[in-house]
């Protein structure tokens, strides 16, 4: 998934282990890898604490949500999000 991929990244980018990851966002272990991986669905709070243990303003999750339900299934975004996730 799209999200969690750019989750990923910034994680990874900090130097930052999966294991002191989640006990910074005060989520589990195993959870975190579950929200990591490609099949798996995500829960707003679970974002919202990752966002906050990343240090992103967490308004703006909520406007990146409500934008992402929004779209067009046939927005330049969303075919942008369909190629990320299908890799063609």
């Amino acid at each position: 998934m799209f999200v969690m991929n750019v989750i990923r990244h910034i994680r990874t980018q900090k130097g930052c282990s999966q294991r002191v990851f989640a006990k910074r966002a005060a989520i589990s272990f195993r959870g975190l890898q579950l929200l990591e991986g490609d099949d798996h669905d995500w829960r707003l709070s679970s974002i919202r604490k990752i966002s906050r243990a990343l240090g992103l303003p967490e308004k703006g999750i909520d406007v990146v949500v409500r934008a992402f339900l929004e779209q067009d299934g046939n927005s330049i975004m969303m075919i942008s999000m369909r190629i990320q996730e299908d890799g063609f």
